[in-house]
């Protein structure tokens, strides 16, 4: 994964930085729709889909957050 993303910055495709602000908005976006459901509203399809990928968009962020701290 380092050298993945040691080879995104080189290219110029990923700022690990701002790759990691939008997944932990997607998380917080994520949070609400979880609040919304308990408080009864129902998803949308893509919401519901939003809220499913949870698991892999904190894995993600983690390993992300992981790698930018190795780089420091």
């Amino acid at each position: 994964m380092v050298a993945e993303i040691a080879k995104w910055e080189a290219v110029g495709d990923v700022d690990v930085g701002k790759k990691i602000k939008a997944l932990k908005k997607k998380v917080r976006q994520i949070e609400e729709l979880e609040e919304r459901v308990k408080g009864g509203e129902t998803l949308n399809e893509d919401q519901q889909g939003k809220v499913d990928s949870k698991k892999e968009t904190v894995s993600e962020l983690g390993q992300l957050e992981g790698m930018l701290s190795l780089k420091l």
